[in-house]
């Protein structure tokens, strides 16, 4: 593919990118058409993430982002994906909630992450978060069900198939599968950065921790995961994180690689 031809791919990944921006269109179907769209380009002519951003060179001015949490609480393999995300794509995260200015009883409502990042590469690692959320949710209806939830029992022996935990469970699992996926094609990408270009990051990523101070002084560490009813689907879940496509190797193997699709 010439360079030409590369450029207007990624021209018009990003312009579905945007359309995909559920946020910023009103369409539903056309959102999701268009975020699906944009996935099976980039696995079609191995467009990766490293690709995208380079296509987007703006001035690297921190913005923050926010997304809405799936549910009004705190959802924690959400939140752990969101992180993963984050660190791949150069961004922060952090739990937020919204102010909830129609009950004055209470100081803040709806669960919500914030990213904090460049705007080009909020955008896309705002994409793929969307994209993986919506993966690991279809995932864990189709695979844990009524029948494939093991059974646990009460103190009085009562048999309880909880198929929620294990859902949390399972997705869970696979959060921690792409984080470490996430993090190898990050470290991969790290060793084909040119060194003059690997000082202009440092004072990136310099600047970024000076903004996330500045955004959030008083932010503190979150409580760690613990798992309830069917713990199996959790190792389930990891192992069927090595099936959700991310993007193609970064370096220069010739070894068939997974896609996003």
């Amino acid at each position: 593919m010439t360079e030409e031809k590369r450029n207007a791919l990624i021209s018009k990944i990003m312009k579905l990118m945007e359309l995909g921006n559920s946020e910023r269109n009103s369409n539903l179907a056309e959102a999701e058409a268009a975020s699906r769209k944009a996935a099976q380009l980039m696995a079609e002519y191995s467009i990766d993430f490293a690709q995208l951003r380079d296509g987007k060179r703006d001035p690297d001015n921190f913005v923050s982002m926010t997304v809405d949490g799936s549910e009004v609480k705190k959802v924690d393999y959400e939140a752990s994906l969101a992180y993963q995300i984050a660190k791949a794509f150069d961004c922060k995260m952090i739990n937020t909630y919204c102010k909830d200015f129609d009950n004055p009883e209470h100081s803040y409502g709806d669960w919500q992450i914030c990213f904090v990042g460049t705007k080009n590469d909020l955008e896309i690692a705002v994409f793929f978060f969307k994209y993986l959320r919506r993966t690991i949710y279809s995932m864990a209806r189709k695979h844990i069900t009524t029948e494939t939830t093991k059974p646990s029992y009460t103190s009085s022996g009562r048999r309880v198939i909880d198929v929620e935990n294990a859902r949390r469970n399972y997705c869970y699992g696979l959060v921690v599968t792409i984080g470490e996926r996430l993090t190898d094609l990050y470290q991969k990408r790290e060793e084909f950065i040119p060194s003059d270009c690997k000082a202009v990051m440092v004072i990136k990523q310099d600047g970024l921790e000076k903004a996330f101070d500045r955004l959030f002084p008083n932010r503190s560490n979150g409580r760690k995961a613990s798992f309830k009813g069917d713990t199996s689907a959790y190792f389930r879940g990891k192992e069927a994180g090595h099936d959700i496509n991310l993007s193609r190797p970064i370096g220069n193997s010739s070894r068939p690689s997974p896609q996003i699709n």
